[in-house]
């Protein structure tokens, strides 16, 4: 697809979403329970689906068929994002029940060519240059993971010329977040540093976009405030891997 056409966004479909949400209360531990609203607002996928309508097919491979998401969770971005619609996908994470929850969706008929997998971030290995496209959504604040060592892991991966997406938090506003109380043990980036981090790797940036955030009033207030200084919580970014430069 090209950058030019039209967007086809996040799947709007009450009764999917309502399935979803049964699909998870019955698979997921009590442990992870009060997690499903989160999973199943779909705010949280806007961005990432706005960005995959734009870059996935417009590289120079063409279409991308063969795509891989790292952190998958409980697989709310291959059943809900259109562009991931008719691909192959490759899905791994690092937590069982989030696999179990995955192979619950694909046994009540949902993930058609979803290979669902447990695996860790750091040190999971797929065939070279297998993939079109690499999809690092919503798990970079963790502090196990660091974006220096995962480029060159998911270089490797990745087509020349195929697609990295990924999304991060933005260390410029931890202190926003410090004086309101809320911050957590995340991890976040400085987006200079991510820049660097993506042309060190052998990666060039098509684009960085803020993230669309999720419900909530303090949310959007905190949002809005960011928005006026110029500032986001936290930036996706799409990149194409160059050439068959090695980092």
């Amino acid at each position: 697809m090209s950058p030019d056409a039209p967007a086809r966004g996040v799947v709007a479909d009450p009764a999917l979403n309502a399935r979803y949400r049964d699909l998870l209360r019955q698979s997921l531990p009590p442990s992870l329970a009060p997690m499903i609203p989160f999973f199943c607002d779909l705010t949280r996928l806007h961005t990432l689906a706005a960005m995959l309508d734009r870059w996935l097919d417009a590289g120079p491979n063409g279409r991308a068929e063969q795509v891989l998401n790292v952190g998958c969770g409980p697989l709310a971005s291959e059943l809900f994002v259109a562009a991931l619609r008719g691909r192959r996908i490759a899905s791994f994470d690092y937590t069982p029940a989030f696999v179990a929850a995955g192979e619950r969706l694909q046994a009540a008929g949902l993930l058609p060519g979803v290979e669902i997998a447990q695996g860790d971030a750091m040190t999971a290995a797929f065939a070279p240059a297998r993939f079109d496209a690499v999809i690092l959504h919503d798990v970079l604040y963790e502090r196990a993971l660091d974006l220096g060592e995962l480029l060159p892991r998911y270089h490797r991966f990745l087509a020349p010329g195929g697609l990295l997406y990924l999304d991060f938090m933005n260390l410029r506003v931890r202190w926003l977040w410090r004086l309101l109380g809320r911050e957590k043990a995340y991890r976040r980036y400085a987006p200079a540093d991510v820049a660097a981090l993506l042309a060190r790797n052998g990666f060039t940036m098509l684009e960085r976009r803020p993230v669309r955030p999720q419900r909530g009033l303090m949310k959007h207030v905190v949002h809005g405030l960011l928005s006026v200084i110029g500032e986001s919580n936290a930036f996706a970014v799409a990149a194409r891997r160059d050439g068959d430069r090695a980092p």
